[in-house]
């Protein structure tokens, strides 16, 4: 990334920029692969001892960075992400588990969310379980593929969406850990669209 670095600050033809272009595109795609396989590794063989305490967690706080670090994703796609439900509601888990799950699923959200679309964010919880929906205005996923993107490096035929194929095996694998549940269903809000249900134990 140094040596593109410095390629970037000299006098470059038309050709030379455009495939310094590429290259720079492509280490980050690289950087990005790289960093989705150590999540997913973590996520399905990190042992207990290994990982730190779980504490209590405001989700709220966490939906906000989320959001936060995603915004200019969003605002590039001029996409409306609209968070509603119980802002008080806590779990009893490790925040960068949390911060991931969230991450890979409104990551996604947004990709495949048309320009101008709209992504809501519900949190709710009852004495035993916390609960996160993640609706878009996107295409959907088609009911006989829902189990199937789960799988690591599944993508859908035809989606010109770039991407590892990973998010969503990394999301299986911490709810998994989590001991939670995480669900596939078409968006309510919108005549298309996908709705990601998840449910993890408050305790």
């Amino acid at each position: 990334m140094l040596q593109a670095e410095r390629l970037d600050a000299s006098d470059l033809s038309t050709e030379s920029r455009t495939r310094l272009m590429q290259l720079r595109a492509g280490m980050k795609r690289t950087s990005t692969l790289v960093e989705q396989l150590l999540s997913l590794s973590r996520a399905q063989n990190g042992e207990v001892g290994n990982l730190p305490p779980v504490e209590s967690i405001a989700v709220f706080t966490v939906v906000k960075q989320v959001v936060s670090d995603l915004l200019p994703l969003a605002e590039q796609k001029s996409i409306d992400i609209g968070v509603v439900g119980n802002s008080e509601a806590s779990i009893i888990a490790r925040p960068s588990e949390l911060y991931t799950l969230l991450r890979n699923i409104l990551h996604n959200a947004i990709q495949y969310t048309p320009l101008a679309g709209k992504v809501d964010i519900t949190i709710n919880h009852s004495a035993a379980c916390l609960f996160i929906d993640i609706e878009d205005s996107g295409p959907g996923i088609a009911v006989d593929k829902r189990e199937r993107v789960f799988d690591a490096f599944y993508r859908i035929e035809g989606s010109d969406i770039s991407g590892s194929g990973l998010g969503l095996s990394i999301v299986s694998a911490i709810v998994t850990r989590m001991k939670g549940q995480v669900k596939l269903t078409a968006a309510t809000s919108s005549a298309t669209g996908l709705k990601v249900s998840i449910a993890l134990p408050l305790t």
